[in-house]
């Protein structure tokens, strides 16, 4: 079977220590190592409120882990997790390649665009090019926003009149 990426994310117990929170860590990267996969990031993504309690916990402790491993060896990670007193819950999945998450010290995705422009051979276009390209005489600018105006002021006109004969619709019966 193929190799894919995939992610586990589980919510552990607030009252968990830092210390014991690693040890699980250690746990679970065991066992994706045991099933013959390599783990990319495995990091505490945040302390959090959640939506609803969860075994009496208002709170949990997120953790998100990608790694590479065959689709077959995914339920022996699944069943670690389960049998995890200190995990609430938790999810593997394949990701999004677009909603990878990477935490603030790693360095950022390149753009799809300049990888794009990049392998085209062609060069990004200078600031002063942009704006020569985007630039539009103040004239044209003003020309353009006139004709809009006037409509408009024949319209309101228009109505203004129309409320005159209504008023004096009115004042005839």
């Amino acid at each position: 079977m193929p190799v894919r990426l995939y992610e586990a994310m589980y919510i552990v117990r607030p009252e968990v220590t830092d210390e014991d929170l690693r040890a699980l860590m250690g746990r679970v990267a065991d066992t994706v190592g045991q099933i013959g996969g390599t783990i990319e990031l495995h990091d505490v993504w945040e302390r959090r409120e959640m939506a609803y309690a969860i075994d009496g916990c208002k709170r949990g402790t997120y953790v998100i882990c990608y790694f590479n491993a065959d689709s077959g060896s995914i339920d022996a990670l699944r069943k670690e997790l389960e049998l995890e007193e200190q995990v609430l819950r938790h999810v593997v999945v394949v990701p999004n390649p677009r909603a990878i998450w990477r935490p603030m010290s790693a360095e950022p995705a390149p753009a799809p665009d300049a990888d794009a422009e990049k392998a085209a051979g062609e060069e990004a276009p200078t600031e002063d090019a942009v704006e020569e390209v985007g630039a539009e005489p103040e004239e044209a600018k003003e020309e353009e926003e006139a004709p809009t105006e006037a409509p408009v002021e024949e319209a309101d006109a228009g109505a203004e009149e129309a409320d005159d004969e209504g008023a004096d619709d009115d004042a005839e019966v």
